[in-house]
């Protein structure tokens, strides 16, 4: 694996924690489980004597997210962080972005992606320069279904495709995917661009 992909999944990674991290730990309201405390003087001469008083205890009036909020999170920033990693790829990284993504996916999916990457191995290419990057903007679930473990959507992406001469080009491309629960973690079933 070269440095670069190593940076790519490493950066992926990064950004997975943040957004997890935001999501599910940190506390916006920006109030703070403390008492306040209030010293005044009850003497005019002499030391002052601290009053301390207690307020009733701060509740949080946020509404909490249950499991299958978070079941339901969890399947759309999976559907995110797969569509840029499966979607972003060039010549010269071996198919690498498949590889990677093969964790994310299922048993079937993942089988039938090696058998890809051996049949295109084995094809003679150019030896042209050429690369695609993938940013994905929406996720859009057509069905979800918490008790089967199953999800499909459409994954709204923008992509920037690089020619060997250097030419860019950018367009719209949506990705069909499809999730499945296996144990307690969603996985990619089958993807297809559109």
């Amino acid at each position: 694996m070269n440095k670069k992909a190593l940076a790519l999944i490493v950066g992926g990674l990064v950004i997975l924690v943040a957004i997890f991290y935001f999501i599910f730990i940190y506390d916006f309201s920006g109030q703070k489980n403390q008492t306040p405390t209030d010293t005044t003087s009850t003497q005019q001469n002499g030391p002052a004597t601290p009053v301390v008083t207690k307020s009733a205890p701060v509740t949080r009036t946020a509404e909490k997210r249950t499991e299958a909020d978070q079941s339901r999170d969890n399947a759309t920033q999976l559907a995110i962080f797969f569509a840029e990693r499966y979607g972003t790829s060039s010549s010269q990284a071996d198919f690498s972005n498949l590889t990677d993504s093969q964790v994310f996916m299922t048993d079937s999916l993942a089988s039938a992606t090696s058998k890809f990457i051996a049949t295109e191995r084995n094809k003679a290419t150019d030896g042209s320069y050429k690369s695609i990057v993938t940013k994905a903007a929406v996720v859009d679930f057509t069905s979800y279904n918490e008790t089967a473990g199953t999800a499909e959507g459409v994954v709204k992406t923008k992509r920037l495709k690089t020619e060997t001469d250097g030419k860019t080009s950018s367009y719209d491309q949506n990705l069909a995917i499809s999730l499945k629960k296996v144990g307690t973690e969603w996985k990619v079933d089958s993807v297809t661009w559109k």
